[in-house]
């Protein structure tokens, strides 16, 4: 529906009004649970695994993924 143009607060509303509860059970939608799933990184398909990486295991040095591991 976000895709197709339709704001948060429309579709919070279409939700409610479809009887669709929303993750946490609850059967009124809040635009910013709308909001939060449409930007979550899990909900979209857009998670990633290794975003940091330990550089050095004795010291235990931590270093932001930027393509060097997979």
């Amino acid at each position: 529906m976000f895709i197709e143009g339709k704001t948060t607060c429309y579709i919070a509303k279409h939700l409610t009004e479809k009887g669709i509860p929303t993750p946490g059970r609850k059967k009124v939608w809040q635009v910013s649970t709308v909001e939060s799933i449409l930007t979550n990184e899990k909900y979209k398909g857009d998670a990633r695994l290794q975003k940091r990486f330990t550089t050095d295991h004795l010291t235990k040095t931590i270093k932001v993924n930027e393509g060097e591991v997979p």
